[in-house]
């Protein structure tokens, strides 16, 4: 029995502004929730692989792009980069949190979920998740490289047909 295709959720990069610009600046956990959410677009990482970050596995002097090995679903291996921009917030979040952890982001994945969710619902964007933002880097990267290789890799998808699901997507990108 076939199963019907998959209901994508992703956003523009204006639309994921939208989301951050709207959680307050002033608390540590508005910033922990900034900072994620461009981890998380910025990368592609899923929500666990983001959550296992240690703050001594990056390196916060660069003035470019650091690469780093992530195992993520599966066992598998594949790179993820980190802008220098996205270093610098993730280091801006670390020297302001009262909480010292080795964890980057020292929350739980149902707390994430629960306040992406409460976020891009005050944006208007309901049904929002931590996925999304993949599914956004995913289209994002697509829609600009026009290569589903690089795509694949970067999410470390096993199969191309996985990745396939972005095409459909992008062809919508485009037609806008």
């Amino acid at each position: 029995m076939n199963q019907p295709p998959r209901k994508i959720k992703f956003l523009d990069p204006q639309q994921i502004w939208e989301i951050i610009d709207g959680i307050p600046k002033t608390t540590e956990s508005g910033l922990l929730y900034k900072t994620l959410i461009v981890v998380l677009f910025s990368t592609g990482l899923r929500i666990s692989e983001a959550l296992s970050l240690k703050v001594g596995w990056l390196k916060f002097d660069l003035k470019e792009t650091q690469e780093l090995a992530i195992t993520g679903k599966g066992g598998r291996p594949r790179p993820v980069y980190f802008s220098p921009d996205t270093l610098k917030m993730i280091k801006k979040y670390i020297d302001v949190r009262k909480k010292k952890s080795e964890d980057v982001f020292p929350i739980g994945v149902r707390a994430a979920q629960k306040y992406i969710k409460k976020w891009g619902d005050w944006a208007g964007f309901n049904g929002i998740h931590p996925h999304s933002f993949r599914h956004s880097f995913a289209v994002h990267v697509l829609s600009k490289s026009n290569n589903l290789r690089i795509v694949q890799e970067l999410l470390g998808h096993r199969s191309p047909e996985t990745t396939m699901i972005y095409t459909t997507l992008t062809n919508k990108v485009l037609e806008k």
